[in-house]
């Protein structure tokens, strides 16, 4: 009795620990999307990081999950007459994002046209960071006007900073 009740717990013990071996290689292996540290930090969690946390100036990223792509965006900010928008798309494939279309535009709030408008297909990006669950660090930069624009962000995908921006 005493031998069948050692042999049982030994059989469940090694289930367990298989079991837990299976689950981290998972996770080890379920994340290979190249990344490179770039240095971003949280303060780029705010699309212009040189200013005041509280400043007029500055917009906080946000995101949105819709189906198998991820928007990553600024909400409108500046002066009281014109505001500037900012949307990154990913498409998620093979569990890392593709960073597929860039989009900015300025609106005249006085009566709603489209001042500025710039869509970009498929900038250079780099991944810093990325976690499915947590949150995407990079920059992306492109040439426009004969000058190179390059913009770091970080997004938490906390309810925080979730909001609807597939209008």
């Amino acid at each position: 009795m005493k031998t069948t009740r050692f042999y049982i717990i030994l059989l469940i013990t090694g289930m367990l620990f298989l079991q837990n071996c299976k689950r981290n290689n998972q996770e080890e292996t379920s994340c290979n999307c190249p990344t490179s540290n770039l240095g971003i930090t949280d303060d780029f969690r705010y699309l212009n990081p040189n200013q005041p946390h509280n400043s007029l100036e500055n917009s906080v990223w946000r995101w949105n999950i819709h189906s198998d792509t991820l928007i990553v965006a600024t909400f409108p900010t500046g002066p009281m007459d014109f505001q500037e928008e900012i949307k990154l798309y990913f498409k998620i494939q093979n569990d890392c994002p593709v960073f597929i279309k860039y989009e900015n535009k300025t609106v005249n709030l006085r009566d709603g046209s489209v001042e500025n408008e710039n869509i970009i297909n498929q900038p250079n990006f780099e991944l810093q960071e990325w976690d499915n669950q947590q949150r995407i660090v990079g920059k992306y930069h492109f040439n426009a006007n004969n000058q190179t624009q390059e913009y770091k962000f970080w997004v938490d995908f906390t309810s925080q900073y979730h909001y609807d921006l597939t209008n």
